[in-house]
């Protein structure tokens, strides 16, 4: 995992170090020390045999992209900060105020929920939770979409603030889960917060919370968790209808990609068409995502003896005149309501 996932050394640096600070608390330093080598032995040997063969298969190993990723880490904090806070917050894509305000009202009247149940004041309570929710319904009201922040995705999980854990084992797991997420914030990849769910670089972390709040939620009057349980399980159900919809809205993209008589398809979105690639195995295709890399593009379908080619683009203009390529026209499609266009080239001989 971690030749993949940068945040997979976060976890494991994150539980290793809390585990070990505790150990030195507990004035047990020998056993910290065995421990944390032990446990660096143990993630190293997986991690540099997984590198070995990679490198000896293809030649080319994944583990790059994580040190490339943390090499550049450190920059650009504006965009990380703004990252860290969709992941955390945000009901849907939108502005950043947008995304802030909203997650940060919305969260506040669950936690506010959850304190004045345990008060017993229970109808300031169901009356939070019902803003709560309309809150979410708001939302909603605008479309599936994907829920990227994890409080917005996982309400329950606030539930924590009025209701922490009680053991200590519990507390030290949620302060390692917690510990982790400034570290997966500073070294994420960037430019994907909106389109996941639930921050899914934070998974761990959410998973975790979501177990100790359900824990936490036994000690809770019945009808805040009720109300809590609701609200999780109506957000995780408009993901389902998502991923429905948005999967059926790619197939149909590709069944028109599929029918189209142009020797290759072009997408200028570097993610677009691995969407379907499944559904495209039998068709040529490439990605050229800058200019340049279209200008590239012409010169590989004409190397191929080819003639014809479709770029599959979100502008509806073409970006500019292709080089020794006549454009012949320009088709509508949509994808998740969002409108594509296939421009259509002759490439000359």
């Amino acid at each position: 995992a971690a030749t993949m996932r940068t945040e997979s050394f976060v976890y494991a640096a994150a539980t290793v170090g809390c585990c070990c600070v505790l150990l030195v608390v507990s004035k047990r330093v020998r056993r910290a020390v065995t421990t944390g080598a032990l446990t660096v032995a143990g993630f190293a040997v997986p991690w540099l045999a997984n590198m070995a063969l990679e490198a000896w298969v293809s030649g080319n190993e994944r583990s790059a992209r994580v040190s490339g990723t943390v090499s550049s880490g450190l920059d650009q904090w504006g965009d990380r900060g703004r990252e860290a806070l969709i992941t955390m917050l945000a009901m849907r894509a939108g502005t950043l105020q947008e995304m802030v305000v909203v997650g940060l009202v919305a969260a506040g009247t669950i936690v506010g929920a959850a304190v004045m149940s345990r008060r017993g004041e229970h109808r300031v309570a169901a009356v939070l939770m019902l803003l709560a929710g309309g809150m979410h319904l708001v939302a909603l009201s605008g479309g599936l979409a994907f829920v990227p922040g994890m409080l917005a995705a996982a309400p329950i999980i606030l539930a924590l603030v009025a209701f922490p854990p009680e053991r200590s084992g519990a507390r030290y797991a949620c302060v390692s889960l917690l510990a982790a997420l400034p570290l997966v914030w500073a070294f994420q990849f960037l430019g994907g917060a909106a389109p996941q769910w639930a921050g899914r670089y934070t998974l761990p972390t959410c998973i975790g919370l979501v177990a100790l709040a359900v824990a936490g939620l036994g000690r809770a009057d019945i009808s805040l968790r009720r109300g809590l349980v609701a609200l999780t399980v109506l957000v995780s159900m408009t993901g389902v209808l998502w991923l429905s919809e948005r999967s059926h809205s790619f197939d149909q993209l590709f069944d028109v990609l599929v029918e189209r008589p142009e020797d290759v398809v072009v997408a200028r979105n570097g993610f677009l068409i691995r969407e379907g690639g499944a559904a495209y195995t039998e068709r040529r295709w490439l990605t050229a995502v800058t200019d340049e890399d279209l200008d590239e593009a012409v010169e590989v379908v004409r190397d191929a003896d080819l003639t014809t080619l479709a770029v599959l683009d979100e502008n509806p203009e073409p970006s500019e005149p292709l080089e020794g390529a006549s454009l012949q026209s320009t088709t509508t499609v949509s994808v998740v309501g969002i409108d594509l266009y296939l421009h259509s080239y002759e490439i000359a001989e």
